[in-house]
């Protein structure tokens, strides 16, 4: 491997690692929130295919934890704390819909 191959890999390494820490950050990132809230999902932290925003319906004292079959230990939301109720408009129908989700994943809505 040649020298400028591996300052490439380095390199990447680096951004990787600061990308990665950057969204530890920002996911570890709390904030308070209250029932008629606007919220959209954090940078790189969504796990639902809908964009756009969600309203806070309420905030949980006590988190939910999900363990239907489904959710094992190998699955990226196993033990996730679900702590909020949110709400939003289906595309396809225009039905209201609420999910339980974990708070970390949301923030505030920016315009």
């Amino acid at each position: 491997m040649t020298e400028s191959k591996v300052i490439a890999f380095e390199d990447r390494d680096k951004r990787r690692i600061e990308e990665l820490r950057k969204t530890f950050v920002d996911f570890n990132t709390r904030h308070i929130f209250q029932p008629g809230d606007i919220v959209q999902w954090k940078k790189d932290c969504c796990h639902m295919s809908t964009g756009g925003l969600f309203i806070v319906m309420e905030v949980l004292q006590t988190p939910v934890f999900d363990y239907g079959g489904h959710w094992t230990s190998g699955s990226t939301y196993f033990r996730e704390p679900l702590d909020i109720i949110l709400g939003y408009r289906a595309d396809e129908d225009e039905k209201f819909v609420f999910f339980h989700c974990d708070s970390r994943r949301v923030e505030p809505y920016k315009k």
